[in-house]
């Protein structure tokens, strides 16, 4: 899954379907994602 904030100022907070998800970098994320101005996160599940 992909995930990306297209806002130059305002961070989202996106909530991930059930289940334990890992970023390109090796991160854990579960629940809830918090994702900054411009930025995304490239994720797969566990």
């Amino acid at each position: 899954m992909v995930v990306v904030n297209p806002s130059a100022t305002e961070t989202v907070t996106v909530t991930l379907p059930k289940g334990k998800w890992k970023t390109i970098s090796g991160q854990l994320k579960q629940s809830v994602l918090q994702v900054r101005p411009a930025f995304g996160f490239v994720l797969t599940r566990l």
